[in-house]
């Protein structure tokens, strides 16, 4: 763990990066749920014949409210125009969903990358004042080419474990989090049997 720390700590100067990270993560888990989300709706017209009047709900307080609501807006695109049509706004939702997934996974990355050649940028920096400081003995047991070989690897590893520790500590758990609590919003029942 002190390897981390003493990773993080080249990170200190990017704290606003950080937080959009964050958010743009967050969006793309948002956008990713509400993509998967919509395909019931979807199902439920494709494969339902006539189904029976839904009556607008006054309040949202429950997840079947929810539905109840959004159910109620689909019935009346069904009634008004057609089910194509119903599909049609569905499908459209969805393709737009996914496209703003896209977007903030890109924006992420986008905020990510300065982040990672200024850590990389600033572990340079430190390396070669370090050799310099070096006393001349040292470069006459070495070989140059072995130290060029150790400084541009060991340098490459910690970039890639970088961005590696930023998705790993960041992304994947919000994913979990996000998705996980969704599931147990919609469904209790069925999400802890």
């Amino acid at each position: 763990m002190k390897k981390y720390t003493r990773l993080f700590n080249y990170l200190t100067s990017y704290k606003a990066n950080i937080v959009l990270y964050f958010f743009f993560i967050i969006l793309s888990i948002v956008f990713s749920v509400i993509s998967i989300g919509s395909l019931p709706f979807f199902l439920d017209i494709i494969f339902t014949k006539g189904k029976e009047a839904i009556a607008l709900p006054q309040s949202i307080s429950s997840s079947q409210d929810f539905i109840n609501y959004i159910s109620y807006y689909l019935q009346n695109l069904i009634f008004t125009h057609s089910k194509m049509y119903a599909v049609g706004i569905i499908c459209l939702i969805v393709i737009i969903s996914v496209l703003l997934k896209n977007l903030f996974t890109y924006l992420s990355f986008y905020v990510l990358t300065p982040m990672r050649n200024g850590v990389m940028n600033k572990l340079r920096i430190e390396l070669f004042n370090k050799i310099l400081t070096m006393p001349i003995g040292y470069f006459t047991e070495q070989r140059k080419g072995d130290i060029m070989s150790r400084m541009t690897n060991d340098v490459g590893e910690l970039e890639s474990s970088v961005v590696g520790t930023l998705e790993g500590l960041v992304k994947e758990p919000l994913n979990i989090i996000i998705l996980l609590s969704t599931l147990v919003y919609i469904s209790p029942k069925l999400s802890f049997s």
